[in-house]
């Protein structure tokens, strides 16, 4: 009893350690997938635009992420066939444990 009291504590942390790194990763992937699909639609739209904007909070909610917090940016506003489009999707993950 003794041994396991005292092992218990680093169990523990060990235990909510490795589901904090487990909700970051599920943020990244979210958000990772959000951008993916923001560039996929403004490559089809033609630049930025309330579409590409609205697909992106879509992908982040569906991930769980909150949308409040992430910052969004689109370049270029406009684009036309063979221009590259990038999106970038800032997120600070809130640390539960």
């Amino acid at each position: 009893m003794v041994e396991f009291v005292l092992i218990s504590g680093v169990l523990m942390l060990m235990l909510l350690g490795m589901c904090e790194i487990a909700l970051v990763l599920h943020s990244k992937m979210a958000i990772m997938a959000a951008a993916r699909e923001g560039a996929r639609r403004a490559a089809i739209e033609g630049g930025c635009n309330d579409k590409v904007l609205a697909k992106i909070r879509e992908e982040l909610q569906i991930g769980f992420v909150d949308v409040e917090k992430a910052r969004v940016s689109v370049t270029p506003t406009t684009a036309s066939y063979g221009t590259y489009v990038t999106v970038q999707v800032d997120y600070q993950h809130p640390i539960m444990t």
